[in-house]
């Protein structure tokens, strides 16, 4: 069955014809009775509607999410290559491709409320974490279970163009956001900063960093993603967390003892560093991570 098809209701007991018409809409999305009347505008617009106005409707109707060619060709009943030729002949900036080979569209009105409820959600993430750098990608596309990835990913990136939003490789930030501290928590931050300057390259253990920022309650994992963001702190390993300072200055240690492709043992650099090998072993796994060593099976050497 094909929108266009006309059809016959008919009685079989008795046999009578009770009436006939013609399909507007196939796989027609179910609805609650208080949407009757925006059902029925929508169905009398498609009894009058051309071709290019049955896939607007078509599209509108996805307005949480984009919709494929192949989804309108079923949809629609029109051909493939009829479809495509709508879509780029579309009034410009009604409809909006989703992807760069034209394979998933969406409307554009659909499309501006979708990117203020995305810009909505990082608003309220930022004031409830007001210490966190940001939302994670994987946390906010979870706040969207239904859309696809094709939206989600062009509406970050329409965002990104548009100067609302600013990203890392793992987080998402509203554009202009400073990170700040309240100022009953900037004593406890300041003697974060201060223990790890003084305890060097043994840095701080968890329990030491819980111990430091017990003021801040409920606000510590936010207090201590402000000191991560905010370069103040570095997570060197777990249970391991030295200031990026005390980190700078090993490096240049190692450039003042070793050139490009020399050899760095465990040994040796435990006691250029005084360490044991409880904090040497993830300091040398952070170095590999950083580009500053390399690993090649059970040999290390220095970059």
């Amino acid at each position: 069955v094909w929108p266009g098809d006309h059809l016959v209701v008919r009685q079989y007991s008795p046999l009578r014809t009770m009436g006939g018409g013609r399909v507007l809409e196939i796989h027609a999305a179910r609805y609650r009775i208080r949407e009757g009347r925006r059902v029925q505008a929508r169905l009398a617009r498609l009894e009058s509607a051309g071709d290019a106005a049955r896939i607007r409707e078509a599209v509108d109707a996805r307005e949480g999410n984009g919709i494929t060619v192949a989804e309108l060709v079923n949809l629609t009943g029109l051909p493939a290559a009829r479809v495509a030729a709508m879509l780029a002949d579309a009034h410009a900036g009604e409809l909006l491709s989703l992807t760069p080979d034209g394979t998933v569209w969406i409307g554009a009105a659909a499309a501006g409320r979708l990117r203020d409820q995305v810009l909505q959600r990082m608003e309220e993430h930022d004031r409830r974490n007001p210490y966190a750098h940001g939302i994670k990608k994987q946390e906010l596309r979870s706040l969207f279970p239904g859309m696809g990835d094709e939206t989600f990913a062009y509406l970050i990136c329409s965002l990104q163009a548009a100067g609302r939003i600013d990203a890392d490789a793992e987080r998402l930030m509203l554009a202009g956001r400073k990170l700040e501290v309240e100022s009953s928590l900037a004593g406890a931050i300041a003697g974060v900063e201060d223990s790890l300057r003084r305890g060097g390259i043994e840095g701080l253990t968890d329990a030491a960093l819980h111990d430091l920022l017990a003021r801040a309650g409920r606000a510590e994992a936010s207090a201590v993603d402000f000191l991560l963001k905010s370069r103040r702190l570095v997570r060197v390993g777990p249970d391991y967390y030295v200031h990026p300072d005390t980190l700078a200055e090993v490096i240049a240690a190692l450039r003042g003892r070793l050139t490009k492709g020399d050899p760095l043992e465990v040994g040796l650099f435990k006691e250029l560093f005084g360490l044991t090998r409880k904090r040497a072993i993830p300091l040398l796994e952070y170095l590999d991570r950083q580009g500053v060593t390399r690993r090649v099976g059970a040999s290390r050497f220095f970059c």
